[in-house]
């Protein structure tokens, strides 16, 4: 094997190098990306559930607020 063939052996071998970790910066920033969106979706998920709770709790005041009967509820008094 002549030096000739081991540089060309060891230029190869740098450029897979570097093929390997610029494949492995996109592979981060990809999971990044993800990561960032099911951050996003998290947060949305958690907001509507809060929202829903709200309009749930709004609901049931507004159900004790009204009258549920046209006539008054005995409530076990005499009289």
């Amino acid at each position: 094997m002549s030096v000739f063939d081991d540089m060309s052996s060891l230029r190869t071998t740098v450029r897979l190098h570097g093929r390997e970790r610029c494949t492995l910066r996109l592979k981060d920033e990809k999971i990044r990306d993800l990561e960032e969106e099911i951050r996003d979706i998290t947060v949305y998920i958690e907001a509507q559930k809060a929202l829903n709770n709200i309009a749930d709790a709004d609901d049931i005041r507004s159900l004790n607020d009204a009258t549920a009967f046209p006539f008054a509820v005995w409530d076990g008094s005499t009289g």
